[in-house]
């Protein structure tokens, strides 16, 4: 639960910056992508339980 909270806080942020420093910006737009569409499953899950 907690690291939930902290992947909605400073989370995407910093691992953003930190993927685009060492991969580049098409990687970094890519696990942007995955990890807003985790965020989304995971609210969807907890909704319809």
């Amino acid at each position: 639960m907690l690291a939930m909270l902290g992947i909605h806080g400073l989370g995407p942020i910093r691992m953003f910056h930190l993927t685009e420093h060492i991969a580049g910006p098409r990687a970094a737009v890519g696990i942007l992508l995955i990890i807003i569409l985790l965020a989304v499953v995971y609210r969807y899950y907890r909704r319809h339980r």
